[in-house]
């Protein structure tokens, strides 16, 4: 089952007022609109456009990625809501204690932020490192 995780309306907004490129030049000042997170990784959406691919819409956004590391990448609206996994969850010794069914959320206490103002340490240090 498909897992929304921007409204029609807020998909709307968000290809209306942030296309992508539009924070281009930015830097730390470009505007982070909404976070998702699946365990440890985050992604920041900056930026966002609607393309037809094979017939079907499909969200292609950009932003800030936290995953294994962090950068500046695409990504897909669709796929995101499509993802199903199984977490790990394992003990102190690294042995598997069981799994976990999981799909990537929307963060819904955060709030539109610029990306220097970000609350991860990790993040804001590759913000400041950023040649922009």
């Amino acid at each position: 089952m498909k897992n929304q995780l921007l409204s029609d309306s807020e998909i709307n907004e968000l290809v209306t007022k942030y296309p992508l490129y539009s924070q281009d030049g930015k830097g730390g000042n470009a505007i982070a609109l909404y976070r998702f997170y699946l365990g440890g990784a985050s992604w920041y959406v900056l930026e966002g456009s609607e393309e037809i691919i094979n017939g079907k819409k499909n969200i292609s956004l950009f932003g800030l990625v936290n995953m294994y590391d962090i950068e500046l990448g695409y990504f897909s609206l669709n796929e995101m809501e499509e993802l199903e996994t199984n977490l790990k969850i394992v003990n102190e010794d690294g042995n598997l204690l069981y799994t976990i069914p999981a799909k990537i959320e929307r963060d819904r206490s955060f709030k539109p932020t610029q990306l220097k103002d970000l609350q991860g340490e990790a993040e804001r240090e590759y913000i400041k490192k950023m040649k922009w």
